[in-house]
Parts: structure tokens; C-alpha cells; sequence
């Protein structure tokens, strides 16, 4: 099944509340949005979002509510006694603002891990879910432009140049060099250039074969965007070949249009994972 990169997904449970956001990326990337009190869970977190989540940037926040404010009495006494200690020994005078101890930061309390780890692996299921659907619709769209691409691909195979015509060409050519006296080196050179500019066969078999991988992939299960971004690339790169080659201005034509709907393709694979 084609997923897609783009999904989004929450989930609570207790006092814990997570969102996770993905779009496109050429790798796996993640950013977090957590309280302090997680941060010895990062790579926890980290490995929960890799287990089912291949390629892409995620974004995730956790949210907890119900907090309250603890004091911590032996912080603030031995922050206290500092504060004493470095006004008699720089002389200092005045009173201790408690504005201080009111930077303490809040301390969270009736969340636990396993309720965080819970929420993040709902929150997982569901963003999986909404890439699954994304994935469904992008795969038929795909599919139309790819169908586009091979109705091209066989426009252009009917006005490859037949191999009779090409001989003929050749023939001609070769009179043409003659009466013009160039010496042999001089004329293999020529007709070798010539030959290998008129036939473009072998590029539009080589996109045949690339268009017939690329289908063969789609319908495979797991990760396929870079490997399909590469198809792409190359089939690409036969187009221009053959653009380059064909004096036909139909061929010429139908290259155009062939490598519109490449770049329409390029654009939905970069979504795919």
C-alpha cells in the first residue's frame, strides 16, 4: 500500500495530551514540543516514532494539564542560605525579593510514562491511518498521469523512424559525402555522428523498461518514494535524449508533453514515502 508523507494524528490519555504532524522530507526528521520533565525520554520518543513512521518531518507536542505548583522547600533553603552567604561576603545590604523563588519552574504531576507512551503510540496509529487514506488517493492519481505517460510513450514508439527509411537516409548521406570528396577517416566520423543522432530507439526502450519498474513498484508494499523519484529521474533523462535526437516535429511535440506529466509525477512522489 502507497503511503503518504502528510498525516496528522492525536490521542489522550489521563492527563496527557499528544499531536503529531508529518509532511514531506527527503529523510526521517523530528522536532519536539515537550515539557522539561520528559527530556530523559527523547530518545524513547524518538525510537516509538521511527518503529512505524519511515520517512518524513514530524512534528510532535505533548501537552499535560491538571498540574499543580510544589514547592520544593530544600531547593529554595539552600538557594536562600547562597544568597546570605554571598551578602556577607561582598557586604551586601538589603532583603531577598521573593520574586526569586517564584522562577522555580512548576512541577507536573499525575502523568507517568507509560501514560505519555501510550498517547504517543495512539497518536502514532492515527497519523498512520490518515497517510494510509492520503497515500490511496495519491496512488490514483498517480496512476491516471502514469497512464498519460505510457499513451506518450506509445505515440512516440509509432513515429520512431523505421529502419528501411533510416537505411535510405544513410544512402543518401553517403553519395552526399562522396561528391563532396571527404576522406574515409573523415566520413566514418560523419555518418557515425549521423547515425547515432537520427535513432533514438534505444532511448525509448530504456523508457519502456523504466515505465515497467515503476509500475512493478507501485504496487509493491513499504517505502518506495526515492527509488520512484529515481525512475522518474531517469525516464527524464531519456525524454531529453530523445527530444535532443528527433527532427520530427510531432515527436518533438509529444516529448513536451511527456515531460509535463514527468514533472507532474516528480512533484506527487516527493509526497510519497
Amino acid at each position: 500500500m502507497m503511503q503518504s508523507m502528510t498525516g496528522y494524528g492525536e490521542a489522550r490519555q489521563g492527563n496527557v495530551y499528544c499531536e503529531i504532524k508529518s509532511l514531506n522530507h527527503r529523510f526521517f526528521n523530528v522536532n519536539f514540543s515537550i515539557p522539561s520533565w520528559l527530556s530523559p525520554y527523547e530518545f524513547k520518543i524518538i525510537e516509538l516514532l521511527k518503529r512505524r513512521i519511515k520517512r518524513g518531518a514530524v512534528s510532535l507536542k505533548i501537552y499535560t494539564d491538571n498540574y499543580e505548583i510544589k514547592p520544593d522547600i530544600e531547593r529554595a533553603k539552600a538557594y536562600y542560605n547562597f544568597v546570605l552567604d554571598l551578602k556577607q561576603e561582598l557586604g551586601l545590604s538589603g532583603t531577598i525579593p521573593i520574586g526569586h523563588f517564584l522562577d522555580f519552574k512548576k512541577e507536573t504531576t499525575g502523568a507517568s510514562w507509560k501514560d505519555v507512551k501510550t498517547a504517543i503510540n495512539s497518536a502514532i496509529s492515527l497519523l498512520v491511518k490518515s497517510r494510509d487514506e492520503e497515500g490511496k488517493k495519491l496512488k490514483a492519481d498517480i496512476e491516471l498521469h502514469l497512464k498519460k505517460v505510457k499513451e506518450g510513450v506509445e505515440h512516440i514508439k509509432q513515429g520512431t523512424p523505421d529502419v528501411r527509411d533510416i537505411r535510405k537516409q544513410f544512402k543518401k548521406k553517403f553519395a552526399a559525402f562522396v561528391r563532396d570528396g571527404l576522406d574515409e577517416r573523415k566520413l566514418k566520423e560523419e555518418l557515425t555522428l549521423w547515425l547515432i543522432r537520427e535513432n533514438f530507439n534505444e532511448e525509448r526502450v530504456r523508457l519502456e523498461v523504466h515505465l515497467s519498474k515503476f509500475k512493478q513498484v507501485l504496487r509493491k508494499r513499504g517505502p518506495s518514494g526515492k527509488y520512484l523519484s529515481f525512475l522518474i529521474q531517469e525516464m527524464e533523462r531519456e525524454a531529453n535524449t530523445i527530444s535532443a535526437k528527433a527532427k520530427n516535429a510531432k515527436i518533438s511535440q509529444l516529448i513536451v508533453e511527456l515531460k509535463g506529466e514527468l514533472e507532474i509525477l516528480r512533484e506527487q512522489i516527493g509526497n510519497v514515502r
